[in-house]
């Protein structure tokens, strides 16, 4: 055939994962296709009865340096990268290796062995793969030629491409070239930044999810994982519909929250700010609690709880609209009933131990902005009273839940806890009186008593007077302010008790 459908005469294979490979092999070997392969990869494919040639009889080596060179050598290299359009001097009858139009390769486990608790630099190194590396490049560069497989997932692609003998195309040839220069370019920054460099950040995204459309219909949107991070992996949908942009930006939001809690806990999260949670000794009760904050603004939502999701919790949401349900598991029956429901998405959500948690990305119309996760927690020990009323040990608890949540509020942000509840919320105003206005009008007569948090200072007591009109009991800001003397005067003017944390939780 022409070189618009290459086929195959003649393959290498040196993998360092050798199970995977077997029928593949086999297939190679019942179709009379030429196999050579490096020593350890020939000894294998030999003991599992299929033909294979050893590189060494080529080349007149097995390995030099304890192992660094094996497949470095000119004969192996004028194989794969074989061109008979530039073949001007006659290379093809020298050559004691048959060009090779499939290369199979995997590399050294580095990642694996870069997260090994007593891994040396010298462990590092020598996982550093050099000979395998270029044997990828050098196939990929030449895919006109030969065809470079990095990856596993392809070998059944590859037998079946192989059973029809029809060839492969050009187009599919560059699409294994550039996925193979995909994997050298993620093996080389794994390297680059465990050896240390923190100075540049090399990152190589995978396509996980084509989304419909982006944050609008007239947006296009796609989600993409990091590679090198298993965090993906921590979501496994159940049922429902593809995710959309806006769900996986809620879900971020949920999550983030149900991971700050050990007690059973429940979010209910719109738009990005949570406007229900709470704790309670029992999930169901505290999935309750948390969507009589504001059942209004429930319809739509994305829920997340921490504990296994039961028939008793369906009972709880029966008559709501939810576009998305987390949970670290489901029991049958409740999954079952679930499922009837075409347009809820049932999310099982189990946080892994992968230490590579992601930093936050942003994009600018100018480049990414990047910083780590909020996830301080607020010590009591932090907790300075500022007012001569001091806040009840019951209002410092709500004081504390309270300022997990507000992390996921857009500022200015402000929340009403009442017995470890949210009662109202206001975000993303351009004042903060104006956030305590919604916050206050939502939670109605429940911000009687309530306690008010504020995710920055209060630069003006007008805040102050609006929570005690609504009979709010005790206050938590960072303080700061060059009004503070103010403020506290206020507070303690209407009889109410405030706490200073001496910092921030700006969302923007």
């Amino acid at each position: 055939m022409d070189n618009d459908h290459l086929t195959i005469k003649a393959a290498f294979i040196s993998v360092n994962n050798k199970e995977p490979i077997v029928d593949l092999a086999k297939m190679l070997d019942v179709k009379g296709i030429k196999i050579y392969a490096s020593s350890g990869t020939a000894l294998f494919l030999t003991n599992n009865g299929i033909k294979a040639s050893n590189i060494d009889q080529f080349t007149g080596f097995s390995s030099l340096l304890g192992g660094r060179i094996k497949t470095l050598h000119p004969a192996i290299y004028g194989s794969v990268l074989y061109d008979k359009v530039l073949d001007k001097d006659n290379l093809l009858g020298a050559m004691p290796i048959d060009p090779v139009q499939l290369v199979i390769v995997s590399l050294y486990p580095f990642e694996v062995t870069s997260k090994k608790m007593d891994a040396t630099m010298d462990d590092l190194i020598e996982n550093i793969d050099v000979g395998g590396v270029s044997l990828i490049r050098a196939s990929a560069k030449n895919f006109k030629n030969s065809i470079p497989v990095v990856d596993e997932i392809d070998y059944p692609f590859i037998m079946k491409k192989i059973e029809e003998g029809k060839g492969f195309t050009m187009a599919e040839r560059q699409q294994l070239a550039s996925k193979a220069f995909r994997k050298t370019s993620i093996y080389d920054s794994m390297i680059s930044e465990k050896l240390g460099n923190d100075e540049d950040i090399l990152l190589t995204l995978k396509k996980e999810i084509k989304l419909r459309y982006g944050e609008n219909p007239h947006q296009k949107g796609n989600f993409y994982s990091v590679t090198g991070s298993n965090a993906f992996k921590e979501i496994e949908q159940l049922h429902g519909a593809e995710l959309s942009y806006n769900n996986l930006i809620d879900m971020d939001s949920a999550v983030s929250l149900i991971n700050d809690f050990d007690e059973p806990f429940a979010v209910v999260v719109k738009h990005v700010n949570p406007c229900g949670a709470a704790v309670d000794s029992d999930i169901v009760n505290a999935l309750s609690n948390a969507l009589s904050g504001d059942a209004t603004s429930a319809y739509g939502s994305v829920i997340a709880i921490n504990r296994k999701f039961s028939s008793d919790a369906l009972s709880v949401i029966k008559n709501i609209f939810v576009d998305c349900l987390i949970a670290p598991d489901f029991d049958d029956n409740a999954l079952e009933k679930l499922k009837h429901r075409k347009k809820i998405k049932i999310i099982k959500y189990n946080r892994s131990n992968d230490d590579k948690i992601l930093p936050v990305y942003r994009g600018l119309r100018w480049g990414i902005l990047i910083q780590d996760h909020d996830d301080r927690i607020l010590k009591k020990s932090e907790l300075k009273v500022v007012t001569r009323i001091k806040p009840s040990d019951n209002d410092i608890d709500d004081m504390l839940f309270g300022w997990k949540i507000i992390k996921q509020v857009r500022s200015n942000g402000i929340l009403l806890i009442k017995n470890k509840k949210v009662v109202g919320v206001g975000a993303g105003q351009m004042s903060r009186v104006m956030s305590v206005k919604i916050a206050c009008m939502k939670a109605g007569e429940k911000s009687k008593d309530s306690v008010l948090i504020s995710d920055a200072f209060f630069p003006f007591k007008d805040g102050i007077e609006v929570a005690a009109e609504y009979g709010v009991k005790s206050i938590i800001e960072p303080g700061g302010s060059i009004r503070d003397a103010e403020v506290i005067e206020t507070a303690d003017k209407y009889g109410m008790g405030m706490m200073f944390t001496g910092w921030r939780r700006f969302t923007h």
